[in-house]
């Protein structure tokens, strides 16, 4: 079983290379680049046998403040570029935070944020840990849970917010089906508690899920707008 686990690992491989050797070569007949080859296009232009080229130093000195957003989902491609056109003032800012770096899939490296300090001299850190979106109790709990990364920057993120303070719960389920119904009942429970329908919210990541728990609602009788 282990070996044909790995026939197949590699049998994936190369149905993933010939897709990439095809798609490579439709962009080539058809003079064509996607997002991907404009950065590596651009890092090209940039270096000359391994060393900045007469075009990095030119752009270097045109450009003197250089400042990158979302800098903890930046890849080595886009590290490298801004690197380069920092390189004669070194006046670079950064903004970002490393615990939301959410494209590794496409390569982005949080280390990137986590050790700029150490590679530009006098830098000047502004820590913004104060959140106006959420109420103090779901700030406390995504701090105490984030916290547990073992290789991050330090912080200690407050609310700001102006909001009714609220306990928290975690449930685990064995399935949606569960899930949906435990949201039906905790409603019922509100309700029968005295709170208005009006003033429930059920609040989804994705729009579909609305749909997936319509049924559970339906079934007890609950009414709702989506």
């Amino acid at each position: 079983q282990r070996q044909m686990c790995i026939r197949d690992r590699f049998a994936l491989i190369d149905m993933v290379n010939a897709f990439d050797d095809a798609f490579t070569a439709a962009k080539r007949a058809r003079n064509a680049a996607d997002f991907n080859d404009l950065e590596h296009f651009a890092v090209r232009l940039l270096y000359t046998d391994g060393k900045p080229s007469a075009l990095a130093k030119t752009m270097s000195e045109q450009f003197t403040e250089i400042a990158v957003d979302e800098y903890q989902d930046t890849n080595h491609v886009q590290y490298e570029i801004a690197n380069l056109l920092a390189a004669k003032y070194q006046n670079l800012m950064v903004v970002g935070d490393d615990d939301q770096t959410i494209y590794q899939f496409r390569g982005s490296n949080a280390d990137n944020m986590i050790t700029f300090a150490q590679r530009y001299a006098h830098v000047h850190q502004v820590h913004l840990e104060q959140n106006f979106r959420c109420a103090p109790g779901i700030v406390d709990v995504a701090d105490c849970v984030i916290a547990n990364n073992a290789y991050r920057l330090p912080k200690k993120m407050i609310s700001g917010a102006v909001a009714l303070q609220a306990d928290i719960e975690a449930n685990r389920y064995d399935d949606k089906e569960a899930e949906f119904a435990a949201i039906a009942e905790r409603i019922e429970e509100l309700h029968r508690a005295g709170v208005p329908y009006r003033e429930i919210a059920i609040l989804v990541r994705k729009g579909k899920l609305v749909a997936q728990i319509s049924p559970a609602l339906n079934r007890a009788g609950i009414p709702y707008e989506a």
